[in-house]
């Protein structure tokens, strides 16, 4: 009966571990770099090297390669995974049109042994996965800024100082749950008669030192999760969603972002004009069917 039983928890073991995967990344230059996974920073220092073990598997990740030498550039990319695997990808230069440039190339893939746990010396220095950003910050790949969230709201630190902005009737971490916020008064769009998403939107000060913490950021993902951090505790008007929309190079982060900022948007009737930011009609389509649909 023992053995049967140590049977079936190895098997349960097993079967949890079948479902991971391992991702190698390396420059062949040996420049040092980090590595960044949907948006959260995996390396706290730069290597030149990084194994990343305890991956969620099958699946595809975002990722971002920011070399210590920023004049290096960036590299974004998607890969995937296949669970029980282990896949490596190289960084290597590529020039073209005479502009020197990097990109990440699959290099190979092999199946981890049947009788392997995440134990094993073999696994020493590797970085273990993780989709939480790490103690105490929001996102802390910028050196140059902090977010964090408490139960005052946000408390940003950029370069210029530090800014906190607190949360506002409606919103997670304030006491009043969204049923009970109060109807606003419409002091903040004049002539606007339509429906309101939430009371009261930034003011002037407030919103500009939002949008430096979003600039201050080197790279999209980062530009995102704070915008998305400000936008969990603040109401904005359209006119403010679209420049922080405006903030971001690409199409995918705009939508994204225009998505969620919906139900955290002041004159709710205007969000028509969202639209403008968009360059391909599939992005206008696509935010407005996710607004018929009533998910938020």
């Amino acid at each position: 009966m023992k053995q049967l039983l140590l049977a079936f928890f190895s098997w349960i073991s097993f079967s949890a571990v079948a479902q991971q995967g391992t991702m190698v990344f390396f420059t062949e230059d040996e420049a040092p770099f980090y590595l960044v996974v949907n948006g959260i920073q995996q390396n706290l220092e730069p290597m030149t090297n990084v194994r990343l073990i305890r991956m969620n598997a099958p699946a595809q990740y975002r990722i971002r390669i920011r070399f210590a030498d920023s004049t290096r550039g960036l590299i974004n990319d998607r890969v995937t995974l296949d669970p029980g695997m282990e896949k490596t990808w190289r960084i290597t230069p590529r020039v073209r049109k005479g502009q020197r440039t990097y990109v990440v190339r699959a290099m190979n893939e092999t199946p981890l042994p049947p009788d392997f746990s995440w134990d094993q010396p073999r696994w020493q220095g590797a970085v273990p996965f993780h989709e939480e950003p790490w103690p105490n910050t929001f996102f802390n790949e910028d050196p140059r800024f902090n977010v964090q969230i408490g139960p005052g709201g946000v408390n940003m630190q950029l370069p210029g100082g530090q800014v906190v902005i607190g949360n506002q009737p409606g919103f997670p971490g304030n006491g009043m749950p969204p049923q009970q916020m109060p109807m606003p008064n419409n002091n903040w769009v004049p002539g606007y008669n339509g429906p309101f998403g939430c009371p009261m939107p930034m003011n002037n000060g407030n919103f500009l030192s939002a949008k430096q913490a979003i600039q201050a950021a080197d790279f999209e993902d980062t530009k995102l999760s704070t915008a998305r951090t400000i936008m969990s505790n603040n109401c904005l008007t359209t006119d403010q969603v679209i420049q922080l929309c405006r903030l971001f190079e690409f199409e995918d982060s705009k939508l994204e972002f225009a998505k969620y900022a919906f139900a955290r948007t002041y004159d709710r009737g205007n969000y028509f004009r969202v639209n403008t930011v968009f360059e391909f009609d599939a992005s206008r389509e696509e935010l407005n069917a996710f607004i018929q649909s009533g998910r938020r």
